[in-house]
Parts: structure tokens; C-alpha cells; sequence
């Protein structure tokens, strides 16, 4: 049988060359996907869906630095036109400022006293974990 194979192969040898080829460049454009280096990490290669995870990913982080760069422009413009207002000789509510004040100092001394009540308990738990 094996015979019968050799001999058909060798009268046969530019079909079982074309054969040999197609089979090879069939396993290669079925099996072998493109890919190219990633640009945010190129040591790594990466196809068409996971480049386009990547641009998506980085397209979502430069639209949340924007979102935040805007904030902070409408804080600035806020302050701005607060300080044309007390500037241009605007209706300034000194209890307002005296209430605002207190406020925020209450707020602040809150802040600090739970920092300083986590510090403290840290320092405890060392100490009992040291002894």
C-alpha cells in the first residue's frame, strides 16, 4: 500500500507540490492571526479587537481628563466672577462670611480630629502588637 503512494506521489510530484503549498498557506491564513506591536506597551503584540480595547481604554481616560480639566475651569470662572463681584463694590453679607468661616473651621477641626483618632488607634494596635 505504502508503495502504491510513493509511486502515485512521484508521477505526481508538481500536484502533491501544489497540494504541500495550499495546505500550508491554508493552515497559515486560517491559524495565523496579524498583529502588531501595542502602542501603549511595546513589548506586547496585539491583534485588531485587543488594539481596539486599547483605544478605547485610552480614549476613556483622556475624556475623564478633560471631564476633570473642565471642573476646574468652572471652579476658576466661579471665583473669578466672585472677585469681579466684591471687586465692583457687590453686595457683601458680612454674616454670611462670618457663618461661612465658622463652618469651614468646624469642618477642618472634624477632619483633623479623625485623623489624629486613626493615628492614635494605629499607634495602640503597634504597640499592642509589639508587646
Amino acid at each position: 500500500m505504502l508503495d502504491k503512494i510513493k509511486t502515485a506521489m512521484r508521477h505526481n510530484q508538481a500536484l502533491v507540490l501544489a497540494l504541500a503549498v495550499v495546505l500550508i498557506l491554508g493552515a497559515y491564513f486560517v491559524g495565523c492571526e496579524s498583529s502588531v506591536r501595542s502602542p501603549i506597551n511595546p513589548s506586547n503584540k496585539v491583534n485588531r479587537v485587543e488594539l481596539q480595547a486599547e483605544l478605547n481604554h485610552t480614549l476613556t481616560l483622556v475624556e475623564i481628563a478633560f471631564a476633570d480639566l473642565d471642573a476646574q475651569d468652572a471652579f476658576k470662572e466661579q471665583l473669578s466672577e466672585l472677585a469681579i463681584v466684591f471687586a465692583s463694590g457687590g453686595g457683601v453679607n458680612p454674616a454670611g462670611l462670618v457663618t461661612s468661616a465658622i463652618g469651614l473651621l468646624g469642618l477642618g477641626s472634624i477632619i483633623d480630629n479623625r485623623k489624629k483618632d486613626a493615628l492614635i488607634k494605629l499607634l495602640q494596635n503597634n504597640v499592642k502588637e509589639l508587646a
